[in-house]
């Protein structure tokens, strides 16, 4: 994590900033960044996305932040610091912050299904159970139901009632994982003794339905 105080772009006044996560493209690499105006970290006040050129390698979340705060980039000047560090409940309350942001991030990051990958961030779910709703509905009543559903690559793929229920199924199956491996993280990090325990805890590695 780094802090420099800084207005974000809604007005919001953030102080505490830590990456998410990073992603190379053909124009450089992008960086999600949530800033916070508490110590606490956890509220977020601003979620921003940030492009480090192409020469500038990044192989880490550190590596992201040193980029970051580096002279001439969005956050230069701000101070790098240990996210463990400090006092054992604040830790402990960052380490929950950065356990739920991954949660999230793995939630909405999509999944497989019976008939391929498709997106599970929230609009897609509210879609989804509409859908599984009408599929359910014309399956008792004997009705035939189809639906061209559009994937995770954008590409629409026939789906009749039962494959429609069996989607969404897939969809729920994964955001309870999500869940469970958030709770499994809870429960490390109320049992850690030290910042060193937690600082030695894997947030980012270990969610389920990561794409190929």
């Amino acid at each position: 994590m780094f802090i420099l105080e800084h207005e974000m772009p809604n007005g919001a006044l953030a102080k505490y900033h830590r990456a998410d996560s990073f992603m190379g493209m053909q124009g450089g690499t992008q960086v999600l960044v949530d800033s916070y105006a508490k110590e606490d970290m956890v509220l977020i006040v601003w979620r921003g996305t940030y492009t480090l050129p192409p020469e500038v390698r990044i192989g880490s979340l550190a590596d992201a932040e040193a980029a970051l705060t580096a002279t001439g980039r969005p956050f230069a000047g701000a101070a790098l610091i240990d996210a463990a560090t400090g006092d054992l409940d604040l830790a402990k309350v960052r380490a929950w912050a950065a356990a739920k942001a991954a949660r999230d991030g793995c939630a909405g990051g999509g999944c497989q299904t019976p008939l391929g990958r498709v997106d599970s961030d929230e609009r897609s779910r509210v879609l989804i159970a509409g859908a599984v709703q009408m599929a359910q509905i014309a399956l008792a009543g004997g009705e035939p139901y189809s639906v061209d559903w559009v994937m995770a690559d954008n590409q629409p793929r026939a789906h009749d009632a039962l494959a429609m229920i069996a989607l969404g199924v897939a969809v729920g199956e994964h955001i309870a994982s999500c869940w469970q491996r958030a709770q499994a993280l809870r429960a490390e990090i109320d049992a850690a003794e030290t910042v060193e325990d937690l600082a030695a805890l894997d947030i980012i590695s270990g969610w389920p339905g990561a794409a190929a």
